[in-house]
């Protein structure tokens, strides 16, 4: 299954590694703020 020429197995790859730099907690603490970014500008809209 090739997504325009990437593999699935290079994607959780590089998945896999942005989790080990970054750690768990800090991609919820991205992930949570980045949700309550969205969620503000849909209700300014």
């Amino acid at each position: 299954m090739d997504i325009s020429g990437v593999s699935v197995s290079s994607i959780v790859l590089v998945l896999v590694v942005i989790v080990v730099l970054f750690g768990t907690k800090r991609l919820k603490k991205m992930s949570s703020a980045e949700i309550e970014t969205s969620s503000s500008s849909k209700k300014t809209k």
